[in-house]
C-alpha cells in the first residue's frame, strides 16, 4: 500500500513539474517571437514543435477588429495549463489517493 501512494505521489509530482516546465517553454516562445532573425534557430524550432499542440487550439480566438490583431493564444494556453495545475490536479489527486488508501 505504502509503495502504491509513494508511485501515486511521484506520477503526480512529475505531472505538476512537466506542466510547469510547459508553462516556462510557453513564455519563452512568445518573448521570442518578438525577434524576428530567432525563427531559424533549431532550439526555437524545437521549442515551437513543443508549444505548438498546446497553442494551436488557442489561435481561433482573435481579440480586437483587424488593426489591433494581436495573438493571444500563449496567454490562453498558459492560462489554460495554470488551471489544470491549480484547480483540476489537486482535487483528481484527492480523490483518487483516497481511492487508493481503501
Amino acid at each position: 500500500m505504502a509503495i502504491a501512494i509513494t508511485t501515486f505521489t511521484w506520477i503526480f509530482r512529475v505531472l505538476y513539474m512537466v506542466i510547469n516546465i510547459l508553462e516556462w517553454a510557453i513564455i519563452a516562445r512568445a518573448i521570442l517571437s518578438w525577434f524576428p532573425r530567432s525563427q531559424g534557430n533549431p532550439l526555437v524550432g524545437l521549442l515551437n514543435e513543443i508549444t505548438d499542440p498546446l497553442i494551436r487550439p488557442f489561435q481561433r480566438i482573435r481579440l480586437g477588429g483587424a488593426a489591433a490583431m494581436i495573438d493571444f493564444s500563449p496567454f490562453f494556453a498558459l492560462i489554460a495549463l495554470i488551471i489544470i495545475r491549480t484547480i483540476i490536479l489537486p482535487p483528481v489527486y484527492s480523490i483518487l489517493a483516497r481511492i487508493i488508501l481503501t
